[in-house]
């Protein structure tokens, strides 16, 4: 098994050195597809979002807890929001009460498919991410990013990239709110380079580390119970400077 996942973990690292994250947006658009016809709701949902009702029902609590901890950091406008990793619409269908534009993104097209059958709203525009995962939006037009654990199944790379991304659309004093499983004992676990199910953990000082290397300032955050022995998942708001 060691030996196995070592010629995975090589593998990974040549095709990336080829295909940079063309390769990455491949592997990740072929396991979210499959996941989409085989697990939506386990895929896409909190592990205590047991059937549809519950599950729908969950998008209004998590959106609830990231726009609050976004508020504590001093966010205020409500004009446009884009979410990385909508999967089917949970969060999307919720965030169109509170914003006048929601820009909802995904890597899948089978995700996306099933959203715009079963979250349809007026004002929440689905679009599918480009192999170069660049986000569908003009520099300086967003108001708030979100993504709910998403970062968790992007390798450090690709996370890096939707922070950069972020923060050039962002208006300037926008925030980016997001949710981290964050490893408080033992060694945060790392997944091979282009593994986009199984869950990546950060340290703090990692996460520290991000915030300031890619312009953002660390506004406020929020502790909630993790499943997952010795993490906690921390629900983060930065901001992008500048702004009244």
């Amino acid at each position: 098994m060691a030996s196995a996942n070592a010629a995975k973990r090589a593998a990974d690292r040549l095709l990336f050195a080829m295909l940079g994250r063309r390769w990455l947006s491949y592997r990740a658009r072929r396991t979210w597809d499959a996941r989409a016809d085989n697990e939506v709701l386990v895929a896409t949902a909190a592990y205590d979002a047991t059937d549809w009702e519950t599950y729908w029902a969950s998008g209004r609590r998590d959106l609830d807890l990231m726009l609050g901890v976004a508020r504590e950091g001093g966010w205020l406008r409500r004009d446009t929001a884009l979410e990385i990793g909508c999967g089917i619409g949970r969060l999307a269908i919720v965030a169109a009460d509170e914003f006048d534009h929601v820009i909802a993104t995904d890597i899948s097209p089978h995700m996306l498919e099933q959203a715009s059958a079963k979250a349809s709203r007026p004002n929440v525009s689905y679009v599918l991410l480009k192999s170069g995962l660049e986000l569908p939006s003009p520099s300086e037009s967003v108001d708030l990013v979100y993504a709910w654990t998403v970062f968790r199944h992007t390798s450090e790379v690709v996370f890096a990239g939707y922070l950069d991304e972020s923060r050039r659309v962002l208006k300037p004093g926008g925030c980016l709110a997001f949710e981290a499983l964050m490893r408080v004992s033992g060694t945060p676990f790392k997944p091979s380079l282009s593994n986009p199910v199984s869950e990546r953990e950060y340290s703090r000082s990692e996460l520290e580390a991000y915030c300031k290397a890619h312009g953002f300032q660390w506004r406020a955050e929020r502790e909630i119970p993790s499943v997952t022995a010795g993490t906690v998942n921390l629900v983060i708001a930065w901001s992008k400077p500048g702004g009244s």
